[in-house]
C-alpha cells in the first residue's frame, strides 16, 4: 500500500527583515511541526500513467508523477488535512 507521509510546518514568529523566500534549512529554528499527515494513496496510484524523460546521457527514462494538494480545514478546536487531486475533470 503506497502511503504519503509528510509534515505541516508553521512559522513560530515573524522577523520582518528576513525575506519571504527563505528556506526551511536556513531558518529551521523559526519553524515548528504543526501536524503529521499520513494518507493511503491507493486510489491515486491507480491513475498513474508512465512518462518519459531524457537523462543527462540522452537515454529515455520512465517515471511516474502524482499531482495532489493538501487542503487544511480549520475548526474552532481542531483542524483537518485532506489530500485532493483531479481525476479526469472531477476533483476528489
Amino acid at each position: 500500500m503506497p502511503v504519503l507521509n509528510g509534515w505541516i510546518w508553521s512559522e513560530v514568529f515573524c522577523i520582518p527583515s528576513l525575506p519571504m523566500w527563505r528556506s526551511l534549512t536556513q531558518t529551521r529554528e523559526l519553524f515548528t511541526v504543526m501536524c503529521r499527515i499520513t494518507a493511503n494513496m491507493d486510489e491515486l496510484c491507480d491513475t498513474l500513467q508512465p512518462r518519459l524523460a531524457l537523462d543527462e546521457y540522452g537515454n529515455e527514462r520512465r517515471y511516474y508523477r502524482i499531482d495532489f494538494q493538501i487542503a487544511l480545514l480549520f475548526g474552532l478546536t481542531e483542524f483537518q488535512a485532506l489530500v485532493i487531486w483531479k481525476d479526469g475533470d472531477v476533483s476528489d
